[in-house]
């Protein structure tokens, strides 16, 4: 069937064996894991091709993986479970909180997924946390320039002045290093961490 089809996924190498998971129309990578908080966990994933998404897992699980950065998502995972009827009123309002923030120094919302005993939410694909960088610099015996500092100063103010600016205005409350996002690696242009990913923001 695979190579009679002339869609996509029949014209795409087989990749090694990895354990994914079909979330809606995005694919899950299990063995990537990104983070871990108290109740959720977050993985890489990707967006499937329109005319992959429902081809059974078999044909799914043969994809490669994409090639370019920007083709890659976040995917927060949530067990609905054990969550009290508050909690569960407290992850719908940071759906609808990560819904509504479209700023470019802001963590993008791509979309969520809801099945019986899990919650996704899907996100922007950021791939070094500034603490990472910071690590990963001073190994090497070197340090961040005036220049990069500035840029990552001026990024996460922008961040928090649109945060503060909204009509109902959110606080962060979780400002650190492991919470600024960097995403054009070249050019030292770092996002801040919206709310709905890790943090204990809140409305006021």
């Amino acid at each position: 069937m695979e190579s009679t089809t002339s869609s996509t996924c029949s014209t795409r190498r087989r990749n090694k064996k990895r354990k994914i998971k079909k979330v809606g129309s995005f694919i899950l990578c299990m063995d990537d894991r990104l983070g871990k908080g108290g109740f959720s966990s977050v993985f890489k994933g990707w967006r499937l091709p329109e005319d992959c998404v429902a081809h059974p897992p078999e044909v799914i699980g043969s994809l490669p993986e994409p090639t370019l950065e920007e083709d890659y998502v976040a995917i927060k995972i949530m067990d609905r479970v054990d969550m009290t009827s508050a909690l569960l009123k407290r992850v719908q309002a940071e759906i609808d909180l990560f819904k509504s923030l479209h700023h470019p120094n802001i963590v993008q919302y791509v979309g969520h997924f809801e099945e019986e005993e899990k919650f996704y939410i899907i996100m922007e694909y950021l791939p070094k946390t500034l603490h990472q960088l910071i690590y990963q610099r001073r190994k090497l015996g070197g340090r961040f320039s005036p220049k990069e500092i500035t840029q990552v100063a001026h990024g996460v103010a922008q961040g928090i002045k649109y945060l503060h600016s909204m009509e109902r205005p959110v606080i962060h409350r979780d400002l650190k290093v492991i919470n600024f996002f960097n995403k054009l690696l070249t050019n030292n242009i770092f996002f801040l961490l919206a709310e709905s990913q890790r943090t204990n923001s809140h409305r006021r």
